[in-house]
């Protein structure tokens, strides 16, 4: 496979995994939200600046933005339990765009329009990962 398919795929695998949330929210709740791809971001984010910043590795900063997500989701929910039907899609549509618009404003940390560049590669029992086919494949089974 080119390297092109390749990173294709990869970024494949990480949106299924945004699906899979995505269905168990809607799927499971009945709940439409459209905030989802700002916590998304979120935890992207938290990850990418723990090892960019701190030096936390691939699993560490995974489990921050875990964490990030979780704490930032049950900020959002709180207030949203009074809502429902539309009124909770203007609601998540609000913070969804607050959130953007941080993204987006706050250069120096995320790197605003740009993204962030020097995110240090993963390891994996040591080894650092660095072709695009063992991203698919790490992400693969990290989705399965």
């Amino acid at each position: 496979m080119t390297t092109y398919i390749v990173g294709v795929l990869v970024v494949v695998v990480i949106f299924g995994l945004l699906a899979v949330s995505l269905d168990l929210l809607i799927g499971y709740t009945g709940l439409f939200t459209i905030v989802h791809g700002a916590l998304f971001g979120m935890g992207a984010y938290t990850s990418a600046i723990l090892a960019k910043s701190l030096g936390f590795g691939f699993w560490g900063g995974s489990l921050a933005a875990m964490v990030a997500g979780g704490l930032i989701s049950l900020l959002i929910a709180i207030p949203s339990l009074r809502v429902s039907g539309h009124y909770l899609v203007l609601a998540s549509f609000g913070v969804q765009e607050v959130l953007h618009a941080l993204y987006l404003n706050l250069d120096g940390i995320t790197g605003g329009p740009a993204g962030m560049r020097g995110i240090p590669r993963p390891r994996l029992f040591g080894t650092e990962i660095t072709s695009n086919t063992s991203y698919l494949m790490l992400y693969s089974v990290l989705s399965a």
